[in-house]
C-alpha cells in the first residue's frame, strides 16, 4: 500500500483489491474506524465493495487522509471514473467533519494527489465537478491551476431536487507538476 506524506498529513492508498480484501476479512466496526466514517458513510464504502468499483475501462483510486503519526482519518480523496484508455479521471475530495475544514488540509493534499494522477496513473486530464455555491472548493481548484470549462445542468441530486455542477479541468499541459 502506497503512503504519501506531507508536512501534517499522510495519504494511504486504497485500491479496489484492498477494499474488497478489507470487507472480506474485517468487521464493520473496524471498517468504520478504518475509513473514519459513520453509519451512512459506511454504507457508501459497503456499496463500493458489493456493487463493484471497476469495469473493463473504469476504476477508482482513493486515499485515506490521516493526521501524520496517528490513526485519525480526517477524510479521503482520489479519482473515480478513471478511464485508463483515455487517460482521464474525475477528482473527488472530502473531509469527514467540520472541525477539519478551513485548516488548509486540502491545500496540502491536492497537489500530492494531482502529481500522483499525472505521474503514477499517466493521466492527461483531471476533471472536477463542484456546486457553484461551494466557494472554498472553487478557490482550491483555481489555486491548483484548474480551468472552468462549463456547467452540467441538473447533474447532481440533492435531497429531492437536481442542482447544476460546474466543470473544472486540469490538463498535463496546465499543471505545475
Amino acid at each position: 500500500m502506497k503512503v504519501i506524506p506531507s508536512s501534517r498529513l499522510e495519504l494511504h492508498q486504497v485500491t479496489p483489491a484492498k477494499l474488497h480484501q478489507l470487507f472480506n476479512e474485517e468487521s464493520d466496526i473496524f471498517l468504520m474506524d478504518y475509513f473514519g466514517t459513520d453509519d451512512l458513510g459506511f454504507e457508501h464504502y459497503k456499496s463500493l465493495h458489493k456493487n463493484g468499483m471497476e469495469s473493463h475501462r473504469n476504476s477508482l483510486i482513493m486515499f485515506r487522509i490521516l493526521l501524520i503519526g496517528t490513526t485519525t482519518v480526517i477524510g479521503d480523496c482520489g479519482f473515480h471514473s478513471w478511464n485508463n484508455f483515455h487517460r482521464n479521471a474525475e477528482l473527488y475530495y472530502r473531509l469527514n467533519a467540520e472541525e477539519y475544514r478551513n485548516l488548509g488540509y486540502m491545500s496540502e493534499v491536492l497537489p500530492l494527489v494531482l502529481l500522483y494522477g499525472f505521474n503514477e496513473m499517466s493521466l492527461h486530464r483531471i476533471e472536477a465537478k463542484v456546486a457553484e455555491d461551494n466557494a472554498a472548493s472553487i478557490k482550491l481548484l483555481l489555486k491548483n491551476s484548474f480551468k472552468m470549462e462549463g456547467r452540467h445542468r441538473e447533474d447532481y441530486l440533492v435531497g429531492d431536487h437536481y442542482e447544476d455542477s460546474l466543470i473544472y479541468a486540469l490538463l498535463t499541459s496546465d499543471s505545475k507538476a
